[in-house]
């Protein structure tokens, strides 16, 4: 994806995590990953520094209670979901 879109995202996020004016930014958010980027992302996630999202990220499924660690990357058809005992998310960090 190319940096306008990455920013736009990073800010929508941000924005999404407010207070009451976070649950219209929220709305924003989730029109924006499912119809303008083609994935599923929750404003619930942590996410790190520097998340880069390759290609748009067409066809990934980010679980909400994911905790993103910093220079990650998303590509493509990627799936972050959980075990199914209790919901635990999987973490993500690079060095």
């Amino acid at each position: 994806m190319n940096g306008t879109r990455e920013k736009i995202f990073c800010k929508l996020l941000r924005k999404s995590k407010r207070g009451n004016v976070g649950k219209l930014w929220s709305k924003i958010f989730n029109f924006y990953c499912h119809f303008i980027l083609g994935f599923e992302f929750s404003p619930q996630t942590q996410v790190g520094e520097n998340l880069s999202i390759v290609h748009g990220a067409r066809g990934s499924v980010v679980n909400p209670r994911t905790i993103i660690g910093n220079n990650c990357i998303i590509r493509n058809n990627i799936i972050i979901g959980n075990n199914g005992l209790g919901g635990a998310a999987l973490l993500l960090e690079t060095m």
